[in-house]
C-alpha cells in the first residue's frame, strides 16, 4: 500500500507523512503494566488529532488532510475520519475491520472459502492436517512434528499449536496458497505443509521466534493489549465450521486466559461499535478496499452495507495490503 500512496502523493503534489502512535513502532517506550492502561483507541485517536491539527496549523499550504492505512492502521484511519471530520477530509482503509468483536471465527471461514475456490480437495486435506497436528501434539505428544517444521524443541506445545494454526493465513498473505494446494493434492502430508509454511515465512521475512508465545506476549504487548481491551479480532477455533483450519486448543478460552493472566484485562469492551460506526454517519470521502475473500470485509464495509458516501471496492488478484 505504501507504494500506491507514494505514487499518489507524487501525482497530486502532496506531502506523505507516516505517523507512529503511542506504544507502537520504533518509538515505543518501555511498556509497564501501569503505563499500558492508558493505551486505548480513544486516546490513540486523540493523540493523532493533536499531531495532525498541529501540522495543519503550522503549514498553511496544507489545505486538506487524507488519512490512510492498511489493516489495523486502516481501521484507525476510518475511525479518525468519523471522530475528527474537521481535521481529516477523507480516509482510505485497506483490508481493515471496523466492528469490534472479541472472537473472529469468520477469519478462518473466509480463508476456507478461499481454499475451496482453488480446490475443494485441498480444503479437505488441510482440515485433516490440522486434525493430525492436534492429535500428535496433545494426544500422542509426538515431538517429531517439531523437526518436520524446524521448530526448536524448547517451544511449548501451545506455542507450536498457535504457530501452525496461523500457517494457512501466512500462505494466503504471501501469495503461495495456490502453489500449496497444487502440491498438497499430489503429496497430502505434513511435509508438504511444512515446506509451504517455511516458504511463506521467508517471503514475509518472518522468523519462528515471532510465534513463541512467551516472546510474542512480551514483544507484542501493546498490540495484544489493545486487542484484549478494545478491538478483539482474535482468530479462534470454531466448532460450527465444516472444515477446521486451526487447532481446537486455540479457542476463545485460550485468548481470554492470555488477556487476563498476561495483561490484567478481565472485561472486553465493544464500545467502539456505538460511537465509531461508519454506517451511522453521513460523512463522505470514506473508501474501503478489500481483496477477494478478504476476512476483514465481514467486519468492515462490504457490498451489503456500503453506501454512496462510504465506498467499497474489491481488488481482485491481490493479497493483504498489496493494493
Amino acid at each position: 500500500m505504501y507504494d500506491t500512496l507514494h505514487n499518489l502523493a507524487i501525482k497530486t503534489n502532496s506531502t506523505l507523512i507516516s505517523i507512529e502512535h503511542r506504544f507502537f513502532g520504533t518509538s515505543k517506550p518501555a511498556v509497564s503494566y501501569f503505563s499500558i492502561q492508558y493505551l486505548s483507541i480513544q486516546n490513540i485517536l486523540e493523540d493523532l488529532s493533536l499531531v495532525l491539527q498541529d501540522i495543519k496549523n503550522n503549514n498553511p499550504n496544507i489545505k486538506r488532510i487524507f488519512v490512510a492505512g492498511c489493516g489495523y492502521a486502516g481501521s484507525l484511519a476510518a475511525w479518525f475520519r468519523i471522530k475528527y471530520p474537521d481535521i481529516a477530509d477523507g480516509s482510505w482503509s485497506s483490508s481493515s475491520g471496523i466492528k469490534s468483536q472479541f472472537r473472529f471465527p469468520e477469519y478462518d471461514q473466509q480463508l476456507a472459502n478461499r481454499i475451496d475456490s482453488i480446490d475443494h480437495k485441498c480444503l479437505v486435506q488441510s482440515h485433516d492436517l490440522i486434525t493430525q497436528i492436534d492429535n500428535e501434539l496433545f494426544v500422542q505428544h509426538n515431538y517429531e512434528l517439531y523437526n518436520i517444521f524446524g521448530i526448536p524443541e524448547i517451544e511449548t506445545i501451545e506455542s507450536v499449536a498457535y504457530t501452525l494454526s496461523e500457517g494457512f493465513s501466512l500462505l494466503e498473505r504471501s501469495g503461495i496458497l495456490q502453489d500449496y494446494c497444487q502440491n498438497l493434492t499430489k503429496f497430502p502430508n505434513l511435509t508438504t505443509y511444512a515446506i509451504a509454511f517455511n516458504r511463506s515465512m521467508s517471503i514475509l521475512n518472518y522468523k519462528l521466534s515471532m510465534y513463541d508465545l512467551d516472546d510474542l506476549l512480551e514483544d507484542e504487548k501493546p498490540r495484544i493489549y489493545i486487542q484484549c481491551k478494545n478491538i478483539g479480532w482474535f482468530h479462534v477455533y470454531s466448532n460450527t465450521s465444516s472444515y477446521i483450519l486451526r487447532s481446537k486448543y486455540i479457542n476463545e478460552t485460550f485468548y481470554h486466559g492470555i488477556c487476563q493472566d498476561h495483561y490484567g484485562v478481565k472485561q472486553f469492551s465493544d464500545d467502539l461499535n456505538y460511537f465509531l460506526d461508519p454506517k451511522d454517519t453521513h460523512l463522505s470521502q470514506m473508501i474501503f478496499t478489500y481483496r477477494e475473500f478478504d476476512p476483514f470485509s465481514l467486519i468492515g464495509i462490504n457490498k451489503n452495507n456500503s453506501s454512496p458516501n462510504i465506498k467499497y471496492v474489491q481488488v481482485n488478484n491481490s493479497y493483504h495490503a498489496w493494493d
